[in-house]
């Protein structure tokens, strides 16, 4: 009891970065880790980031500006090294650093109760803690974070811990489009700086007084980060992905259809029908992550307010990015409320006590994996979930029979899978390469008509189509039009089907019809 009364956080924060990693351990469920274990195991193995496509026939000799290259190498490191268990450690880990910064970033905490807002927002996180580049972004955007409340508070045990800025910038970049985030958060403070004398009359603003010395410190990491952005394989080209990433969130765009693209406010309606319980964890951190700028009497950090408004309207623009708006507001809106919540009604380790139960009640329920599916995403386990969304099974048809491509798949996704197991597929995931024309074509033309798409196999060279015959609801059109294009293709005496399950089919030249000396009855 004595040493939780002087130091009250130490038990609360223990079981919330325990539940943190136990939340991100999980089976591969991004059907893009296909496409990226392959393109990393290209670049160890030939020492180079290639600037044009090979992996696939539509986009052969295109140019790729692979921005992900950096994250691509470490996820094939760690798959190759662990397996599937690697790739969960690795996601595992990434989550608590990324928590841990963050938690460091709160500033004085009076009580452990912000650990209500980061527990809220680990929920909003949760269904992005994956095997993808923007887990590394949430942990570079965290280092940037909490490097920049350093240089704020001019810590003295690290007073130069901020020049490692223009270091985790040059990471950044290699490794993932958001990088321009943390750019922008150097600027905000900056500006912020600027603003103080113009807004001194203003009572409701906090003003931090910085020294001349800190402004040109602050002033040369800017310089030196922005030189950082240009330091990758592609140079300019490099450092402008992040405005057409950009161009591709938003109504206008065709990319909007995705569903991680969607703007936030068109989900609301499916979420009050299908989701309430994460619908009504948005509202409540909304209102405590804004609570700080609207508390009577509250000092207003001008800094917290840009970054608030900067991430929310990123947040609003694409769904997926409430996880940056989560993790960007949690810790000054944590700090807010255990400031408010300080030496009221219970002391410091009363407050420990109580979130430090709920905390080790969450961590039970999701050691026992209770909670999948109800308040976490996915189970615990390594290896591929769900599987009867992988195409596995008959990519393993594939390589057992020596059909080896090129395989037209009708869902993007499975051309991903197709290159993880060396298989070169007609098309993948990697929209930086095929663009928005490649894919309204597919989607309104293609796959619609089948004149367009026997065409389409043939332009192609397609000796194999993979047919997902499960599709989701996301593009009711294709969802209808695909049973057609294998009814065409079964009928077709071009064509024959060698292998069906309960999710897929497989189709091959007339000319392949004997598979592994069976007839095509007896394949599939």
């Amino acid at each position: 009891m004595k040493s939780l009364k002087s130091n009250p956080l130490f038990l609360p924060v223990f079981f919330f970065l325990v539940l943190v990693a136990l939340t991100a351990w999980h089976p591969v469920v991004d059907h893009d880790f296909g496409f990226h274990v392959a393109a990393g195991k290209e670049i160890l193995s030939t020492g180079r980031v290639p600037d044009t496509d090979h992996l696939s026939v539509a986009g052969e000799g295109k140019p790729w500006i692979n921005r992900l290259w950096g994250f691509q190498v470490l996820l094939y490191f760690f798959y190759k090294n662990l397996g599937f268990t690697g790739v969960s450690f690795l996601t595992s880990l990434l989550a608590c650093a990324t928590f841990s910064l963050l938690l460091l970033s709160v500033r004085k905490p009076g009580s452990p109760s912000f650990l209500i807002i980061f527990l809220l927002a680990l929920f909003i996180v949760q269904g992005r803690l994956r095997e993808r580049p923007e887990a590394l972004s949430f942990f570079f955007l965290a280092c940037v974070y909490y490097l920049l409340e350093s240089h704020m508070e001019e810590n003295p045990r690290r007073p130069r811990a901020v020049f490692l800025i223009p270091a985790v910038q040059l990471l950044w970049v290699n490794a993932h489009g958001l990088f321009i985030l943390g750019v922008m958060l150097q600027i905000f403070l900056f500006i912020s700086w600027e603003m103080e004398r113009a807004i001194h009359g203003f009572f409701c603003f906090q003003m931090t007084h910085p020294t001349a010395r800190k402004k040109r410190e602050l002033l040369s990491i800017i310089f030196l980060s922005v030189l950082a952005s240009f330091i990758n394989p592609f140079g300019l080209k490099g450092a402008l992905v992040p405005f057409e990433q950009y161009s591709m969130m938003g109504g206008g765009s065709f990319f909007s259809n995705i569903t991680e693209l969607v703007p936030t406010h068109q989900l609301l309606p499916g979420l009050w029908r299908a989701d309430k319980l994460y619908l009504a964890v948005l509202v409540v951190f909304f209102f405590l992550a804004g609570a700080p700028f609207f508390r009577s009497g509250a000092r207003i950090s001008l800094y917290h307010l840009m970054v608030f408004l900067a991430f929310l309207f990123l947040a609003m623009k694409a769904n997926r990015n409430l996880a940056l708006f989560a993790l960007a507001a949690a810790p000054f809106a944590g700090a807010s409320l255990s400031t408010k919540t300080a030496g009221k009604d219970m002391p410091p380790y009363y407050w420990s006590h109580a979130v430090s139960f709920l905390l080790f009640v969450l961590v039970l329920l999701r050691a026992m994996n209770l909670l999948s599916g109800v308040l976490f995403v996915y189970p615990l386990g390594t290896g591929l979930y769900p599987p009867e969304k992988f195409a596995t099974r008959p990519v393993d048809f594939m390589l057992e029979n020596n059909i080896r491509g090129p395989v037209f798949p009708t869902d993007l996704r499975d051309g991903n899978l197709l290159l993880w197991k060396g298989i070169k597929p007609v098309y993948d995931g990697r929209l930086e390469i095929f663009g928005e024309d490649f894919f309204r074509q597919y989607h309104q033309k293609t796959i619609t008509s089948r004149e367009d798409f026997e065409s389409a196999l043939d332009n192609y060279g397609a000796n194999a189509v993979l047919v997902r015959r499960l599709m989701d609801n996301r593009y009711p059109a294709i969802a209808v039009c695909i049973p057609k294009r294998a009814q065409d293709l079964y009928e077709n005496p071009g064509w024959a089907l060698v292998y069906m399950d309960g999710s897929f089919c497989i189709f091959i030249r007339n000319g392949q019809r004997q598979v592994d000396g069976r007839s095509k009855e007896e394949a599939s």
